[in-house]
């Protein structure tokens, strides 16, 4: 993929630098390179006039040519003519940017499983790389279930806004995400659907009205395209929560509260996300 376009996804592999950097001896500030011998004896009271042909005008970044070995910065330096007067000797080196100095070539820079930061795209640059080989973002499809009919401040709108929370939730684990709109809670319908939705996705989140432990559709239509309900899971709140496969897509069903269904999202699709990004989960997860 072209550097530009990898922000926010993981390396695929390690990623080393295919060049030094900076891939040159480089000037450290604006000034004048010179040759430190040159210098030698001057001060104050005794500058040293350097002829046009005995420094180079450099800005900061610039090559420093191959006779230089010191830069000068451009506040010590007044001009006589074309000529450059120096009122203090500098040493070999001073103000010069060795080659390799932030990264030399072969330097590991990112590790495999890394998500890329603005950073990280800057220092991969920087080292020569134009194209880096990622992980494709998976896709995260949320379907809200329930038979209420959304009013101001029913639970049809706790389900609506816990679904676009959980979308946000995989966004920000790298995913891409979306949150179909709400259906009821019909089982003619909810197998055909629940088919459809994990078909086109990498993780579906179906964000139920009632836990799975409770005459809930959605978990039944789940749990015979072969998805298991899993009243026992050891977490709470969120214990009732359907786990499984839909051919082989990942389901997660919760009930449609923000807490629990965070913590559910914490638990299990924020580890299974970072695995299908080959990164490793959150230390706090």
């Amino acid at each position: 993929m072209r550097l530009e376009d990898a922000a926010g996804l993981f390396t695929a592999e390690p990623l080393r630098a295919v060049r030094a950097s900076p891939p040159f001896d480089a000037a450290g500030m604006d000034g004048i390179a010179v040759r430190a011998a040159d210098t030698v004896g001057a001060s104050e009271t005794a500058p040293v006039l350097l002829a046009p042909g005995a420094f180079d005008v450099v800005d900061t970044g610039d090559p420093v040519p191959g006779v230089r070995d010191a830069v000068v910065m451009r506040e010590h330096v007044q001009y006589v003519g074309t000529a450059a007067e120096v009122r203090a000797a500098v040493p070999r080196g001073q103000h010069v940017r060795e080659a390799g100095e932030d990264v030399t070539l072969g330097e590991l820079l990112l590790p495999e499983g890394h998500r890329l930061r603005a950073v990280d795209l800057a220092a991969a640059a920087a080292a020569g790389s134009t194209h880096l080989l990622v992980r494709r973002a998976p896709v995260v499809t949320v379907l809200p279930i329930g038979d209420e009919t959304p009013r101001p401040g029913d639970r049809g709108h706790v389900i609506g806004a816990c679904a676009l929370r959980l979308a946000a939730l995989a966004r920000e684990a790298g995913c891409e995400a979306s949150s179909l709109p709400a259906e009821p809670d019909d089982p003619a319908r909810l197998a055909s659907l629940i088919t459809a939705a994990a078909s086109g996705c990498d993780l579906l989140i179906i964000v139920t009205d009632a836990p799975a432990d409770r005459d809930d559709a959605a978990a039944r239509m789940a749990a015979q395209l072969g998805a298991e309900p899993g009243p026992g899971v050891a977490v709470r709140p969120g214990h009732g929560v359907v786990l499984g496969m839909v051919a082989a897509t990942p389901v997660l069903a919760a009930t449609g509260y923000p807490v629990p269904a965070t913590l559910v999202f914490d638990t299990f699709a924020e580890p299974l996300l970072a695995e299908l990004q080959g990164a490793t989960p959150a230390p706090d997860r």
